[in-house]
């Protein structure tokens, strides 16, 4: 009898939600956790569903080098439990990571093992799966006219077998297949079954991509200005919940859409942005790419290929003793590769030194969310702010103390902002902090509580409290009218200035009447989207 372990499944059913509501990271947290501690109880069955788990999540992040690390992990433990269900799952993750990466071989081999498989064994739903792969594989490969036959009798299987979740996924890979051969009209009316599938709390994932490719067909039709709006739908998905391939795609067809219009301003941005995001995603293929290596020689080593050659599978004993000599030094190795992709990942979005935003990460959301508000007609507040004297408590205390200080006041603002406000450090002692439909008034409060706040949670360095003082500045995206999101950080800059110049530890907001007096800030201008 199997023994039964009640926190680990309530930890794995609290994963499995996260992963279904598309909360990936938080999924990843908690599966790691789970993980973690199913080895150190022996609990192999929480084991194997934590790396499956793992294993997807990390691949709608794009950190291919931790999905096949633990994609392999997770083929070892089914391996030994001798599962056609869970090997199919593992052969599945190989599918998806190899297409992605452009290991178009590898991919095709593994697709026809399953199409083996779910033959052999009469399992439907794996059947219905393997052709949707097919036709992923194919659009992924630009051979739309390949996926179409193959996603034609996925949607008949589905819909025989009445699996609407998967149908769903397949008419819109469909979609797009039809799309990229000009049949244009049926695209749409698979787009519109997508659309009417997509109730409430369903697959935002499946309703970035929706939004994309009904934009793309709204700017074959003439009706740009709808085009720009379906993309720009797909766009606000996909920053939000961080599918990055789907954010290049919307941008990269957004910049085509504005030449079109000869708004060249908007374009260029937007090939900017479309030139940021591939550049992400290019790190974590080559990082993948070496997971894939290291997977693919331990796994030809362990010669565990799958349950369907199980039978075929005899090694003498000096053999599997050097196996898993190599296998735990490849296992020492990946874990090294995974430590160095999770820093790399960290790295292009966070600050080293506080885990909020950096500059360059904050700054693409800064002009997304600027130019959502304009066109929404909604509130958007700035406020920048820095340490008083922060050069002088270096000198006197240290740059250690001056690190923690920064550390100190950047968990201290970030804790006391809603869900809906993001802060971001860009240097320095230099915070800047976004507040969605929220206007200057509410910047001023809030910047009041950071100083009060700072003033009555000083750091303590030996038990002593080390004073310091905030001075900010604010603006929002009505206040002198500014035009870009450029304008609105220079407004707020400006407060910040003043407050230095009246005394500090103080907020202040800018008024024109400053300009007429000596001194001014007008000439630095910064520019945080450069």
């Amino acid at each position: 009898m199997s023994q039964v372990f009640p926190d680990n499944n309530s930890m794995y059913d609290e994963m499995v939600g996260l992963f279904k509501e598309e909360k990936f990271r938080s999924a990843i947290k908690i599966g790691k956790e789970l993980l973690e501690k199913a080895r150190n109880m022996k609990d192999r069955a929480s084991e194997r569903k934590s790396l499956e788990v793992l294993s997807y999540a990390s691949y709608f992040v794009v950190d291919y080098i931790s999905a096949m690390r633990y994609i392999i992990e997770f083929s070892k433990v089914v391996e030994e439990d001798g599962n056609i269900s869970e090997l199919i799952k593992t052969y599945n993750v190989f599918i998806s990571l190899y297409t992605r990466q452009g290991d178009y071989e590898e991919a095709l081999i593994y697709l026809k093992k399953v199409e083996i498989l779910a033959k052999n064994h009469q399992l439907k739903l794996e059947e219905v799966k393997n052709e949707n792969n097919y036709g992923f594989f194919y659009n992924t490969t630009k051979s739309f006219e390949q996926a179409i036959p193959h996603l034609e009798r996925a949607v008949e299987l589905a819909s025989t077998y009445r699996f609407y979740d998967l149908l769903t996924i397949i008419q819109g890979n469909l979609a797009l297949s039809y799309l990229r051969t000009n049949q244009i009209e049926k695209s749409k009316q698979h787009l519109e079954q997508v659309f009417l599938a997509l109730k409430p709390g369903s697959s935002r994932f499946s309703r970035a991509e929706a939004y994309m490719y009904r934009g793309e067909i709204y700017a074959i039709e003439g009706d740009n200005l709808e085009a720009i709006n379906q993309v720009k739908a797909s766009k606000v998905i996909s920053l939000k919940h961080g599918y990055i391939a789907e954010l290049a795609e919307a941008t990269r067809i957004l910049s085509e859409i504005y030449v079109k219009t000869e708004d060249f301003e908007k374009a260029y941005y937007e090939l900017k942005d479309y030139i940021e995001y591939s550049d992400i995603l290019s790190d974590d293929a080559k990082q993948g790419a070496v997971a894939k290596l290291k997977a693919q020689y331990d796994m030809n080593k362990k010669n565990s290929e799958t349950d369907l050659l199980k039978e075929q599978y005899a090694i003498l004993e000096e053999q599997n003793r050097k196996i898993q000599e190599q296998s735990n030094e490849l296992e020492r190795l990946n874990e090294v590769l995974a430590r160095q992709n999770d820093d790399l990942h960290q790295s292009a979005i966070e600050d080293y030194l506080t885990g909020v935003y950096n500059r360059k990460y904050f700054t693409l959301k800064l002009r997304e969310e600027f130019s959502i508000a304009k066109e929404n007609n909604r509130n958007l507040a700035a406020i920048i702010m820095d340490i008083d004297h922060f050069k002088s408590i270096n000198d006197t205390y240290g740059h250690l103390v001056g690190d923690e200080i920064i550390k100190h006041i950047s968990g201290i603002c970030e804790e006391s902002l809603d869900s809906d406000s993001i802060i971001g450090r860009f240097g320095g002692d230099e915070f800047m902090v976004l507040m969605i439909d929220a206007d200057i008034n509410d910047a001023e409060e809030k910047a009041n509580e950071f100083i009060s706040s700072v003033a009555y949670e000083p750091l303590l360095i030996d038990k002593r409290p080390i004073p310091v003082t905030l001075s900010i500045g604010v603006a929002d995206n009505r206040y002198l009218s500014p035009r870009t999101s450029d304008e609105m950080i220079h407004i707020a800059d400006q407060g910040l200035y003043l407050a230095k110049n009246q005394g500090r530890n103080r907020c202040c907001r800018y008024s024109q009447n400053e300009e007429e007096k000596p001194n001014g800030r007008e000439k630095k201008k910064q520019t945080f989207t450069d």
